[in-house]
């Protein structure tokens, strides 16, 4: 049980971690991907260490990528985050059209992982855009496929 009568506790979160297999600007290292991976476990590891260090332990992580959560699903069926870490969030990152100071903005999209299931369904499904001469196309995985496949 936890005490409360200990008052606040500042922890640390990440909310914005690229993974390998990142659908822009992977830079991860590795002759496979499962060598990706490894090192991308490993290295988390070698930082956060057991989560007794509180300038290194970190409780909760976005995993982000961009219109997906195929990393974040992998991440979490792979169980390999230190046990330090409460919480993983799903996080998709988008870029918009609007720039500053000669930049793009990006705007993410935060989930509650008890929501996982319907992200695609429920959010991506529902954001429709539109490619000239090609019709109407939303951000799930199968239409931005198709989308590709137009734009060739």
């Amino acid at each position: 049980m936890q005490d409360y009568r200990r008052g606040s506790q500042w922890r640390r979160w990440d909310l914005h971690v690229h993974t390998p297999e990142t659908k822009k600007n992977d830079m991860f290292f590795g002759r496979t991907s499962e060598d990706k991976w490894n090192a991308f476990y490993s290295d988390i590891e070698k930082y956060i260490g057991d989560g007794t260090d509180p300038v290194k332990a970190i409780a909760a992580i976005g995993i982000t990528d961009y219109l997906s959560i195929d990393n974040y699903i992998k991440v979490k069926a792979d169980k390999k985050l230190p046990k330090c870490i409460d919480l993983l969030l799903p996080n998709i990152e988008m870029r918009i059209s609007v720039t500053a100071h000669d930049s793009p903005v990006n705007i993410h999209f935060i989930f509650d992982p008890a929501f996982d299931n319907y992200i695609e369904s429920r959010f991506l499904a529902n954001l429709k855009f539109s490619y000239p001469n090609n019709g109407c196309f939303s951000a799930t995985k199968s239409e931005l496929i198709r989308l590709g496949k137009a734009y060739d």
